[in-house]
């Protein structure tokens, strides 16, 4: 029996070698600590868990569920969905129950794409939506490269005549959250192209620290699918539960599909789903999920603060959201393979697309003291052994009377704000944006104009002539990246030496971040300071470009189709 030839298209699977080495070293009683694995080790609320054991018992629990899911969960989370992002959503046919995020990230493709159409997609990404989406369809695969130089953010002039576009923020591998000004792009690109379908993975809206609340695509556009998912939320991944939003008429073919493929998710699980939903007070979460929540972000400031001092990590990208630290280094296999030896396991980021290369992921899914312990090792300061490891030790202990020991307002803060938390983090002062006073707003404009004539490497006129520059004046290799068209048919993009080095030369986000009990530490050089002000500089370039209303006119379209 021979396979499809759509398997033999899949990705490699790199982390087959590093699973086997680790498998040898446990053998050989090396004590390994995780922070590769994306799987949250926390338990879920105890009200979830509870729920579940109430609803085992519900009348027709135990049957068939229907493929759009139990009208009365659709309707629970059409309540949150009003509750945390203030959208109106109609329950019955603006809201699908999933089993899992994972499938209907996967569903939907099945639903829109044909074999030939394009799948676009972010660069480091999920692998589903290059796996799934793409190659299982008999599609092609565009990467959409999300370059430092460009605060992780993807030019969606790149999307032009896709099918099917996923976006993701905040991100999976890089952590990176997204400004209002690239949602409003993103919609504006939904709403101006029909022939292509924006799905927004949002497994990490809820796993966001401090004051930080991040939107739904729904917000700015209802001409997309946004998918959710409790796994991440409430530390439930074994519990395969989640729910797509948005589009009635896209969301329709996915019900479609999801007749043939799967017989809904089991009606107490969704129930369940819907009691944990409800436990939210408008956009807070509960006491449970916000104590949770809350030490994942003390185990991200930890870890972002500890690799900046390992040999061999170059830079580090604080971020305000998922469990996630994206690092970079000289070459991603070498460090990762470096760190396995010592006992540590992260995970290399060319596993998520080729312009993860030169990076790696830490994720904070290990109690703190294995973080620590962790961070000793890597830095050459502790052993790989058992003897290291305090087995009886909690990093976890709530004390009467200590942050961790939240009372309900206490809840609601999480901790301190934003700014505080973050206060060299090039994205703190955009993503809430929306509230800074309209005479700041025109301050700063005012202090932009001034600046027009500045030559200093960080001016936005010049990063705009080079990043985000009118796509008629620019060749095409600088507008789509040079396609190959590979044995097995995937398009991939190998990028140009010279436009890398000059990527390169405008790398921009080498921030660190400092502990929110601690003074602001300074900046360990003026490289540093010039690389915070350059993605400033950038991200204020890239909103100027999206107020041109020509960004996304019918020339520039033609343009781009003639390019490719």
């Amino acid at each position: 029996m021979q396979p499809a030839r759509r398997l033999n298209r899949l990705p490699q699977y790199l982390f087959a070698d590093l699973e086997e080495k680790a498998d040898r070293l446990e053998k050989k009683g090396v004590d390994l600590i995780d922070l590769g694995i994306a799987d949250p080790d926390r338990e879920p609320p105890s009200f979830l868990v509870e729920a579940v054991k109430t609803h085992l018992t519900d009348p027709g629990a135990h049957r068939y569920p229907t493929s759009r899911g139990d009208e009365g969960v659709r309707k629970a989370v059409a309540a949150w969905f009003k509750g945390r992002f203030d959208v109106e959503l109609d329950p019955a046919r603006e809201v699908v129950i999933l089993i899992g995020g994972k499938g209907g990230l996967a569903d939907i493709a099945r639903a829109v794409v044909d074999g030939g159409d394009v799948v676009a997609a972010p660069d480091p990404g999920y692998p589903v939506y290059h796996g799934a989406a793409a190659v299982l369809n008999d599609a092609l695969a565009r990467p959409l490269p999300l370059r430092e130089s460009f605060g992780f953010l993807p030019d969606l002039r790149l999307a032009e005549g896709a099918k099917l576009l996923y976006l993701n923020y905040p991100n999976n591998p890089t952590g990176v959250v997204a400004p209002d000004r690239f949602y409003r792009t993103a919609a504006d690109f939904a709403e101006s192209h029909a022939e292509t379908l924006l799905v927004w993975d949002a497994a990490y809206t809820e796993l966001a620290f401090d004051d930080y609340y991040p939107p739904s695509i729904l917000n700015f556009t209802r001409k997309a699918v946004e998918v959710h998912s409790l796994s991440k939320m409430m530390n439930a991944t074994g519990y395969r539960i989640g729910f797509a939003v948005g589009d009635a008429d896209a969301l329709d073919q996915l019900v479609r599909v999801k007749t043939q493929v799967d017989s809904g998710a089991p009606v107490f699980i969704q129930r369940a789903m819907a009691d944990a939903l409800m436990q939210y007070d408008g956009r807070v979460p509960p006491k449970e999920v916000a104590t949770s929540r809350a030490e994942y972000g003390r185990r991200k400031r930890k870890l972002e603060e500890g690799l900046a001092d390992v040999p061999g990590i170059e830079k580090v990208y604080p971020s305000p959201a998922t469990f996630f630290v994206w690092a970079k280094v000289k070459d991603d296999l070498a460090f990762v393979d470096a760190a396995l030896e010592k006992g540590v396991i992260l995970t290399p980021g060319r596993g998520f697309g080729k312009s993860g290369e030169g990076y790696v992921r830490a994720a904070v899914t290990a109690r703190l003291v294995r973080i620590e312990q962790a961070l000793q090792r890597l830095r050459g300061e502790g052993p790989a052994a058992p003897s290291d490891v305090d087995t009886d030790e909690e990093d976890f202990r709530v004390e009467p009377g200590s942050d961790m020991d939240m009372d309900e307002e206490h809840a609601k803060r999480e901790f301190v704000s934003l700014k505080e938390a973050y206060p060299t983090h090039p994205l703190s002062s955009l993503v809430d944006e929306d509230e800074e006073d309209d005479d700041e707003a025109s301050n700063e404009e005012e202090a932009t104009s001034e600046d027009d004539d500045n030559d200093s490497p960080d001016d936005p006129e010049q990063l705009e002539s080079t990043i985000l520059s009118d796509p008629e004046d620019r060749p095409a290799s600088e507008i789509i990246p040079e396609e190959v068209e590979t044995v097995d048919g995937v398009t991939s993009s190998d990028g140009d030496d010279d436009a890398e080095a000059e990527m390169q030369e405008g790398e921009a986000q080498g921030t660190q971040r400092t502990s929110p009990a601690e003074q602001p530490r300074e900046a360990s050089d003026k490289e540093d300071q010039q690389s915070s002000e350059d993605i400033m500089g950038a991200l204020e370039a890239f909103d100027e470009a999206l107020e041109d209303d020509d960004l996304f006119s019918d020339d520039d379209e033609e343009e781009s189709e003639q390019k490719q």
